[in-house]
Formats: structure tokens, C-alpha cells, sequence
């Protein structure tokens, strides 16, 4: 852009004038150092421009992996919520089949409470 352009041009030639090495009084248009301050000018302006497309394109492509990630983490915690509830539900069930049928009191317990030790078991496994 023009107004970089200028800007990169009037810093270059205030260093060069700070330095001593911008001479007015230049024949020799190899060395002329007005030359050199355009050639770094642009340079300048175009390494800006280079940049700023880079951090345009870096924030473009961290909001995609950011909600990628979101989206994953949200997708794992429903699997997790919903193998959680078939779980509680297959427990639920399997104990009021044990003490639906198995007649004697002593059994229907044990068998109750080993139920309830393996739905504990696979609760601290998931963690």
C-alpha cells in the first residue's frame, strides 16, 4: 500500500540520515542510497502484508480446531452419559429379576449384593 510504502521510506531515510550515509551530493546511481531506501521500503510493506494474511489465516484455522475439539469432547461425554444410563438401567433390571425369582432370602442378598459390586466395579473402571 502507498501509505506503508511512504511511511518504510521516511523511517529507512531518517536512519540512513542518522548514520551519515545518505549524501545529497551523489552522482553515482549504483550506491544511490535513495535506491536502496524504495527497495527496502517495499520490502518492508510487503513482509506487513505477508504477515498479516498469516495471521489472518491462523486465526481462521485455530477457530476450526478449537470447535473440532469441542465437538469431540461434547461426542465422548454423550457416549460416556449414555453407556453410563444402559448400565444403571441393565442393574436395575438384573435386580429385580434376582429378587423376583431366586426363592430363598440368604441367596436373593448375596446375589443382590455381588450385583451391586460389579455395577460399583465398572462406575470406578469408567473413571
Amino acid at each position: 500500500s502507498p501509505a506503508c510504502l511512504d511511511k518504510a521510506q521516511q523511517v529507512h531515510t531518517i536512519v540512513l540520515l542518522r548514520n551519515g550515509t545518505l549524501a545529497s551530493n551523489s552522482t553515482d546511481t549504483s550506491d544511490d542510497p535513495t535506491t536502496a531506501v524504495n527497495s527496502y521500503a517495499s520490502a518492508m510493506c510487503e513482509l506487513k502484508e505477508s504477515l498479516e494474511n498469516g495471521v489472518l489465516s491462523l486465526t481462521l484455522l485455530s477457530a476450526f480446531i478449537i470447535g473440532g475439539f469441542v465437538m469431540a469432547s461434547v461426542n465422548i461425554w454423550l457416549a460416556r452419559r449414555s453407556s453410563y444410563l444402559a448400565l444403571c438401567g441393565a442393574t436395575r433390571n438384573l435386580l429385580i429379576n434376582i429378587n423376583s425369582i431366586i426363592p430363598q432370602e440368604a441367596d436373593r442378598r448375596l446375589m443382590s449384593r455381588w450385583t451391586i459390586l460389579a455395577f460399583e466395579l465398572s462406575v470406578l473402571k469408567a473413571r
